[in-house]
């Protein structure tokens, strides 16, 4: 987005910020914060109800129709939560969740989200333009960029003076205590010199650690090419690396051969950030059987890197489930690289031996694939318009049938959500139409991507299914 600067963000970056600010505020889908000027925070990048205009009024307006408002009025929505009656907060709370889970509702989160993205971006250029030369460099590197979005988001976009101030190189007053920036500034120098000396950078270090981490994991999980510099000194500064040094990510887990456990599945997520991929530019080996399938492009094209990639991040867990490090090609493990070779093919027959046969892996594989899909519908880098295509692709090629064991999960797993949110039973016919679509839109707003993915696993691996019986 232009700004009244000139300054602009790099277009990848900001291409990718709602990912960003969505790992670095966590996954809370709601959220009360009983201190500070916050109000109720909603959606993966909780969005604070009492500072966009308008959304509290709408969220009101779409639960009266419904006719679930009660006692909660339009103004409850935009106070912050200090002045909310703690008696009336879980009422509160729930009402939201129950509009959130509305198609109208949605609309409006996304609306708020699409303003607030559009905030940040505007205001990292903002303060990016005010840069003296010790801070050209940081501003106008990708990683620099990334963390002042995360700042900004953190802290509120309608007041950045001090931000500006400390970038220019003249003193900026944090929470009572003066800091000036002395020298290049770089990603951990931004976090330890201005960051971490607000009061809650100060009292908060192992949030501030974790935050740092999940940072660092995105910039390594989505690398971007530097931009041609801007700002008065373009050129200024020195070349090295902005970063802090990153070690590869893990993830541990226990394995039991056929059983999809949570910790399984979620060592996939290691390439659940990437954008879509190309074809797979060596894919030269070719798969039969159910895993070929499942890897089978359309109109017979060869699969796409990042089919390739989760494929061998899949053999990788379950070679190894120890641990987890998906570029490491030591003691059975193969490169995540998304080329489908004759390592890739020896992986896999380990994998198969191991878990009894390349059915029982194939059903992982699917079921990996099956969660990137759900995670990646939670961070908004897909649509649940795709829900028919994305089953038919995953487990719809291992059991023509799948279209009903979703809805048979669905059935069951409505019974974990609050009674107001509750869709109402399917129909088991096996048609993945709009009101199966609205059931898992709600199943996953409600318990989250990995513990609904985990239970459509176990729908293929433990009998659930019976015959066609119409309605449940």
């Amino acid at each position: 987005m232009p700004n009244s600067t000139g300054f602009r963000m790099h277009p990848e970056v900001a291409s990718t910020l709602r990912g960003l600010l969505a790992g670095a505020e966590g996954g809370s889908k709601i959220s009360v914060v009983r201190n500070g000027d916050s109000g109720l925070s909603v959606g993966p990048l909780q969005i604070d109800l009492s500072k966009i205009d308008g959304i509290g009024a709408k969220i009101h307006e779409i639960g009266s129709t419904m006719g679930i408002a009660g006692n909660v009025n339009s103004d409850d929505l935009t106070k912050p939560h200090k002045q909310i009656d703690p008696a009336k907060e879980k009422e509160l709370t729930a009402f939201v969740g129950a509009v959130l889970q509305t198609k109208e509702g949605q609309a409006v989160l996304a609306d708020a989200e699409r303003k607030q993205l559009g905030e940040v971006e505007d205001a990292v250029g903002n303060v990016c333009a005010k840069a003296g030369p010790d801070a050209q460099a940081f501003c106008n590197s990708p990683e620099g960029q990334r963390e002042i979005a995360a700042y900004v988001h953190q802290y509120g976009t309608s007041d950045t003076r001090e931000l500006g101030k400390f970038l220019a190189g003249k003193e900026a007053m944090l929470d009572g205590k003066t800091v000036k920036l002395d020298g290049e500034l770089t990603v951990p120098k931004f976090r330890a010199e201005y960051r971490d000396a607000t009061k809650w950078g100060r009292e908060n270090p192992d949030g501030a650690a974790s935050r740092d981490k999940r940072i660092d994991d995105f910039n390594a999980k989505n690398p971007v090419a530097p931009a041609p510099q801007q700002g008065a000194e373009a050129g200024a500064g020195k070349s090295e690396s902005l970063l802090p040094a990153i070690p590869p990510a893990s993830a541990a887990g226990a394995d039991t051969a056929g059983d999809f456990s949570r910790s399984e599945i979620q060592s996939t997520d290691e390439i659940a950030g990437e954008p879509p991929a190309d074809p797979s530019p060596k894919a030269t080996a070719s798969l039969a059987g159910p895993v070929g399938r499942l890897l089978a492009g359309e109109d017979g094209q060869a699969p796409d890197a990042r089919a390739v990639k989760l494929l061998q991040a899949t053999i990788n867990t379950a070679n190894r489930p120890d641990s987890f490090d998906w570029n490491w090609s030591k003691g059975g493990r193969i490169d995540v690289d998304g080329e489908l070779g004759p390592q890739t093919l020896a992986g896999l027959a380990r994998a198969s031996d191991r878990m009894g046969g390349e059915e029982a892996f194939a059903r992982r594989f699917a079921a990996a694939s099956f969660q990137d899909y759900a995670r990646r519908l939670d961070r908004g880098q897909a649509r649940y318009e795709t829900l028919p295509a994305v089953l038919d692709a995953t487990f719809g090629r291992l059991d023509p049938d799948a279209g009903t064991a979703l809805q048979d999960t669905l059935n069951l797993t409505r019974e974990e959500l609050p009674a107001h949110v509750r869709y109402p039973l399917l129909l088991r016919d096996g048609a993945i139409g709009p009101r199966t679509t609205d059931a898992f839109r709600t199943a996953l707003y409600g318990l989250g991507p990995d513990h609904l993915a985990e239970n459509l696993a176990a729908a293929f691996g433990d009998g659930l299914r019976g015959p066609r019986a119409g309605a449940v």
